[in-house]
Parts: C-alpha cells; structure tokens; sequence
C-alpha cells in the first residue's frame, strides 16, 4: 500500500505538476543533465530487471547494489 502511494505521488508530481507548469511557461533543461540522467535511467532500469523475476523480496545484496549505484550517481552529480 505504501509503496503504491509513493509511487502514485512521484507520478503525479512528474507528470500533472510538472505538465501544467510547462504548458503555463516553457521550461529549460540543460542539455547535459539530459544526456548523463538518459545513461544512468537505463542502467538502473536494466540492474533492476533481474531483480524483478528473483521474487517478491529485494535481498540485502540487492539493497547493496542500489545503493552503490545511487552513491556513484550522487557523487557523478556533485562532482
């Protein structure tokens, strides 16, 4: 239930309030956010694949791997 409410509101919060507020006045994005966050969008979508079909649970290594992969992005963003 959690997670459907977390996951309902970053979708409505990207696309409704961040619609309008384009539609309203023009927004810029940096080109070079776009190209580094497409990167990094598909790598996490490709490691979370195979988490998917393990089962329901994410296991400890599992955790560990997110984690380290949004510790290097982190570090890519303030560097």
């Amino acid at each position: 239930m959690a997670l459907g409410n977390v996951i309902g509101s970053n979708l409505f919060n990207i696309l409704v309030i961040l619609g309008l507020s384009a539609a309203i006045a023009p927004l810029d994005v940096n080109a070079g956010i776009l190209a580094s966050d497409n990167w990094w969008m598909l790598a996490a979508t490709l490691l979370l694949f195979p988490m998917m079909v393990s089962g329901a649970r994410i296991s400890r290594f599992e955790g560990a791997a997110l984690l380290s992969v949004y510790g290097v992005y982190l570090a890519q963003l303030l560097a």
